[in-house]
């Protein structure tokens, strides 16, 4: 009877591995607490050897890849609920079989805090990224440009209900390219390694958000939003919570808050803030000279920041690089990051 059990078992384990482990004891009775996730030199590891499956399977829609030059987007035409109020995010990760997301220590720790309204299956979304590590090579923003126009998805705005695009440890330019599909995404990175940190140094103009392994050497990094750290496990799920929380919509109030204010009351803010397309508010001593482009107003030495406003959605985005911002250059390269950045700005 023993030897009979064991064999269906053995042929039941060679037809479907996967089915196998799942209906195991042995299997189930493992718990993702027993395996924390351990800080290993410089990365972030989790020395489970085996994961407790899904509940329910993630909400995949997708898969990209930048092959022979060209992008490769098959999309699954998936409604996205936005029952969030713009806590949709699309989580891009790189695996050869989709049933194993969850060997990625992020992904479990993610999948373990579903409560969490980011987190929640009507709010996270998956996208595989097929692309052979191309981290060498270095993409002009004309070429961006390129691969971006030859898309007919991403130029149709498929991803018009997604908030935040979420990718871990990048080393190829997808998930800028589907930034550009939309003004509205926020491009959120969580790197551990050097590797990748040495990647998105060519990009930092489209990153919003870096959240990366404090162990890793960051001062070369600049130019980003937003650059914070964690040290655990613990300490990553409430980082990468908080962040969510600052790039996602709000539905209450949303009043102008000062960046650069040389002025105790200015006139008609009351109106300003009942204003719903207008996030930012400038206030510009300039000279009138040969200009090509307001970019070349903003940066001329000549040129004075006298007041600088956002609404608090936007400021809660920029609000590490606002911190940082001591002088008028450093203003004024904020000032320039919210405009690339699709931020309507009203002239005071």
């Amino acid at each position: 009877m023993v030897q009979q059990k064991l064999i269906k078992k053995t042929k039941k384990l060679i037809r479907d591995p996967k089915l196998f482990f799942k209906d195991s004891k042995l299997f189930n009775k493992i718990s993702l607490n027993k395996f924390p996730i351990n800080i290993k030199g410089n990365s972030i590891t989790d020395n489970s050897s085996f994961i407790k499956p899904f509940k329910q399977e993630p909400s995949i829609i997708g898969s990209i890849q930048i092959n022979n030059n060209k992008l490769i987007f098959d999309y699954i035409d998936k409604q996205v609920k936005n029952s969030t109020n713009g806590f949709s995010t699309l989580f891009m990760y790189r695996e050869e079989k989709q049933s194993l997301l969850i060997h990625k220590p992020y992904i479990n720790l993610i999948l373990k805090n579903r409560n969490f309204i980011s987190f929640k299956d009507k709010s996270l979304y998956f996208l595989i990224n097929k692309t052979i590590n191309n981290e060498d090579i270095v993409y002009s923003e004309s070429e961006i440009y390129t691969l971006f126009k030859e898309n007919q998805i991403l130029r149709s705005n498929k991803l018009q209900d997604f908030r935040n695009i979420v990718e871990l440890n990048p080393l190829s330019i997808e998930s800028i390219l589907l930034k550009n599909s939309n003004p509205n995404l926020k491009l959120i990175y969580i790197v551990d390694n050097k590797e990748s940190l040495d990647f998105i140094t060519n990009y930092k103009k489209e990153i919003d958000v870096l959240i990366y392994f404090d162990k890793l050497n960051t001062s070369y990094i600049s130019n980003i939003p937003r650059i914070v750290s964690f040290s655990n496990s613990q300490s990553f799920i409430n980082v990468f919570k908080t962040v969510l929380i600052d790039t996602s919509y709000k539905i209450d109030s949303n009043f102008f808050i000062p960046v650069l204010c040389n002025t105790d009351n200015l006139d008609n803010l009351d109106k300003y803030n009942e204003m719903t397309k207008i996030n930012g508010l400038i206030d510009l001593n300039y000279k009138l000279k040969n200009y090509t482009n307001f970019e070349d107003i903003i940066l001329d030495e000549d040129t004075i920041i006298n007041n600088f406003l956002l609404k608090e959605n936007i400021y809660s985005l920029y609000k590490d690089q606002i911190f940082k911002s001591k002088t008028q250059k450093d203003f004024k390269e904020l000032l320039l990051h919210c405009l690339k950045e699709g931020v309507f700005f009203e002239k005071i």
